[in-house]
């Protein structure tokens, strides 16, 4: 046998990891994640023949029945969804929530880096969010950092819980949205507010003047997302 490398797709030969299809790919994401050895063991842990799982890994064209799918996902504890076009949380239990973080874990990394970290490795805390999950929500918990108490307007949330936010949404007036006002800041919840083809951010707080309260959108400023529910359940 030479180290000759194979054309993706032809039955018995071997094809290069960089061409498997997408199923492939997440079986041996998943035998990794759960320290599971041989597609051996796979194929009697699923009850899927040995045959089919290599036509998997072999033929990238190649469909998979339902039923081999479903049995797959089992032995891999994923989701059939996730294990066939990669989309949506990897497991049932990512469903039960959305990551939630601090406003203080926005200060350097990205919302994407977050979430991308919260997917992969699934440490975040994860709570119900009111909306349903969506793979671009997240909740921000309010603590020390997110004082409402001079905040007449939203004086429930002074009570703390979490504000939940989706980052794909597009904001309109009167949404709370989380803002960076500048790159190195800490964000901020604030207030949308768009009219005559400009935008606004109000700052929450009661006892700012009303001259240094309301902000106007300049190119540094980064919406990190907009409101779309809020939970009163403790934070942990």
């Amino acid at each position: 046998m030479t180290d000759q490398k194979r054309r993706p797709g032809r039955p018995g030969r071997e094809v290069d990891p960089e061409n498997y299809s997408i199923i492939a790919r997440n079986i041996d994401r998943r035998m990794s994640d759960i320290g599971m050895a041989t597609k051996v063991e796979l194929a009697r842990v699923s009850e899927v023949s040995r045959t089919v799982i290599t036509n998997i890994f072999i033929m990238p064209n190649k469909g998979v029945m339902g039923d081999s799918a479903v049995k797959l996902a089992k032995a891999l504890q994923c989701r059939v969804e996730w294990l066939i076009t990669g989309e949506g949380p990897v497991t049932d239990d990512q469903i039960t929530g959305v990551p939630v973080f601090k406003t203080t874990h926005l200060s350097k990394s990205t919302i994407e880096e977050l979430l991308a970290q919260a997917q992969e490795f699934n440490e975040a805390r994860r709570t119900p969010c009111p909306a349903g999950y969506k793979s671009s929500a997240f909740g921000i918990e309010l603590d020390s950092t997110t004082n409402f108490d001079s905040c007449s307007k939203y004086k429930k949330f002074e009570k703390g819980g979490t504000l939940f936010f989706d980052k794909d949404k597009t904001p309109s007036t009167g949404d709370l949205v989380l803002v960076k006002t500048s790159a190195e800041s800490t964000p901020e919840i604030m207030e949308y507010t768009h009219a005559r083809e400009m935008t606004f951010f109000s700052s929450l707080n009661d006892n700012l003047p009303e001259s240094v309260r309301t902000i106007q959108f300049s190119e540094e400023m980064k919406v990190i997302g907009v409101n779309v529910g809020y939970s009163i359940i403790a934070n942990h």
